[in-house]
């Protein structure tokens, strides 16, 4: 005897999908990212931060590394990186 199944709704899941990659710019590595508040987020920069530290103070290359290039290339870096999270912000 052979027994039915029955079929699934798959054009829910779709609408859902789609409105999920239309609201999220990267989708495929953010997608939780919305559960998250400002407290979060400043945490999770205080903890990059933090193990940015860790690692310089562990290894003497990685310091070496670090402090042998002009402090101007670190600040150009923060302000070319920070940019975009800035005017998304602010805009």
């Amino acid at each position: 005897m052979a027994v039915k199944k029955k079929a699934k709704k798959k054009t829910a899941k779709k609408s859902v999908k789609t409105k999920a990659v239309k609201a999220e710019s990267c989708p495929a590595c953010c997608s939780g990212m919305g559960n998250l508040n400002s407290c979060d987020y400043a945490m999770m920069k205080l903890s990059i931060a933090a193990f940015m530290i860790f690692l310089v103070t562990v290894s003497m290359s990685v310091m070496n590394f670090v402090q042998n290039i002009h402090w101007g290339w670190w600040l150009a870096l923060t302000i070319i990186l920070g940019f975009r999270p800035f005017i998304k912000y602010w805009s």
